[in-house]
């Protein structure tokens, strides 16, 4: 049977998979105050990946990962396994808007386009964070979805230090100064600048030092929630940035590698994904991206848009 090129023209377009890599997906889980008797990730907060996207059960078993059960805003409950912290490579990320519609169906617009979100019910980011995580560096790369809240607390903004802003004003800070100094001594000038993913970024579920969540207030009035934030772990003050212990953060140079070529690949059919929208198909289900969690914060962000110069 020869084939025939321009049998192309008589495909639906509507029916062909534009969506481009697809990674397996990692959740964040607020916690909720009144689920203190649960404990758990209902209680504690965390990541959370399905099973669906759990290629290795035993793999995340023995990299600390727990089995667990999630419930969602639809009431539907989800099995997958549970981290109140994780340890990862940063390789690349992504941003969107989105607007809630009837019938939990959403709305997105690109990361420039807040206004015309806006435009159209409350705006909510997203963000998405490509990543090598430790432990299960086997198993490839996945993808950490953040939203609201949550984005913010890892982004950070200008009134609010996020766990990026603290990893870059230590680990990044001493890794460019340590090499701005090996080049002084060779005579010559280091104009190079070390990324985020050369180095082992650790998150976690914000808790005290005996482990008990610590919930951050989000929205206000009646339409306020407490939630748990995700946090940056293991690094010192950044006033204190040259006490941190590059030896202990450093992916290694094969890693690095790896990381590179990733970002690479990343760059030409993953992160630019998010520039710009169709609107004739800009109807999203959550079954068809993320679906939330139930502990999700009702109010997400009132100045996430001002905050981020936007």
């Amino acid at each position: 049977m020869s084939f025939n090129p321009e049998q192309v023209d008589t495909i639906n377009q509507d029916s062909v998979d534009q969506s481009g890599p697809q990674f397996p997906i990692i959740q964040w889980s607020y916690g909720d105050q009144k689920m203190k008797k649960a404990g758990g990730i209902d209680y504690l907060g965390g990541f959370f990946i399905s099973h669906e996207y759990a290629t290795d059960p035993d793999a995340l078993t023995a990299a600390g990962w727990e089995a667990t059960t999630i419930t969602h805003h639809s009431g539907e409950m989800t099995e997958g396994f549970w981290r109140k912290e994780m340890t990862f490579s940063l390789v690349a990320s992504r941003r969107r808007w989105e607007v809630r519609q009837e019938g939990n169906r959403r709305h997105v617009y690109a990361w420039n386009q807040y206004d015309e979100a806006n435009k159209h019910g409350r705006a909510t980011s997203r963000a998405h964070i490509l990543t090598i995580i430790q432990g299960l560096e086997e198993l490839g790369p996945h993808v950490i979805t953040l939203a609201g809240t949550a984005a913010m607390y890892f982004e950070g903004t200008k009134s609010t230090p996020g766990a990026l802003t603290r990893f870059s004003a230590t680990a990044l800070r001493k890794a460019n100064y340590l090499s701005d100094e090996a080049a002084k001594k060779r005579g010559k000038k280091n104009t190079n600048h070390w990324p985020y993913r050369a180095f082992w970024l650790t998150i976690a579920a914000n808790a005290d030092k005996d482990g008990n969540p610590i919930f951050t207030k989000v929205g206000s009035d009646d339409k306020s929630s407490f939630v748990v934030v995700p946090v940056a772990a293991g690094l010192p003050d950044p006033k204190k940035w040259e006490e941190t212990d590059l030896n202990t953060l450093y992916v290694g140079d094969d890693l690095l590698h790896v990381t590179e070529e990733l970002w690479t690949t990343a760059e030409a059919e993953w992160t630019h994904q998010w520039d710009s929208f169709d609107p004739e198909a800009n109807n999203l289900t959550p079954a068809e991206d993320e679906t939330e969690m139930a502990t999700t914060s009702a109010e997400d962000l009132d100045t996430f848009a001002e905050e981020s110069g936007l």
